[in-house]
């Protein structure tokens, strides 16, 4: 109960410092905007924006404890802010850095697993679509990758799930066995389901196939 209670009222103040960082940003006040992003960044983090920009993930998760719970709260709400410092640098004209910290920014957020009925599930999904959809043009970490096709595995978008599977497996063939599997839960699913996903069963199936094939011209490869 006390853990509910910290993790609703982290969300309520960060919930307060996103409007005030929105209403700087209607007015154009993009310094003041900042500063608000990196005040609530020290408030609810204990970290400065500079520190979640240059930090390691790993170095993070010791940072933001050992329960889960809370562990996950605070990544979701360091993504959060560091979208808006990401916009931020996008207005100020700084393109490249922009990039960057939108890279970190969902890097972050998919450490973040909503639960069922979870109250920031909505605002998850808008936040990592818009980054997904800022960051089209580039080339995600293969590290990245992964997280994004579990995410699209999870939201039931399988032929965006596939078009990210496809590019792990050219990137790295030891990918192979992890593909198998999203297919092989591809095929649990209903037909319904997977339509709605724009992957008919026909294609999880020839897909299946196809990988599975790749798997094992190069096992038998490894064994001559």
């Amino acid at each position: 109960m006390i853990e509910s209670d910290y993790i609703i009222r982290m969300f309520t103040l960060l919930g307060k410092a996103l409007a005030r960082v929105a209403l700087r940003k209607e007015t154009k006040e993009y310094e003041e905007a900042a500063g608000e992003v990196d005040e609530s960044s020290k408030a609810l983090l204990g970290l400065s924006v500079e520190m979640l920009i240059r930090l390691p993930i790993p170095d993070l998760h010791r940072l933001f404890g050992s329960d889960p719970a809370i562990a996950k709260t605070r990544f979701y709400i360091a993504g959060l802010l560091l979208r808006q410092t990401g916009e931020l640098a996008g207005f100020a004209g700084r393109d490249d850095e922009s990039t960057e910290i939108l890279f970190k920014s969902l890097s972050l957020i998919f450490e973040y697993v909503p639960g069922e009925d979870d109250l920031e599930s909505d605002r998850l999904v808008e936040t990592a679509d818009f980054l997904l959809l800022k960051l089209d043009d580039y080339d995600l970490p293969a590290a990245l990758k992964e997280k994004t096709a579990a995410y699209y595995e999870n939201r039931g978008m399988y032929a965006k799930c596939e078009d990210v599977i496809f590019q792990l497996i050219e990137e790295k063939p030891d990918f192979l066995p992890e593909a198998i599997s999203f297919y092989e839960r591809f095929l649990a699913k209903q037909d319904a389901d997977l339509e709605s996903g724009n992957l008919p069963r026909e294609e999880v199936e020839a897909s299946l196939s196809e990988i599975r094939s790749k798997l094992e011209k190069i096992t038998n490869g490894s064994r001559c």
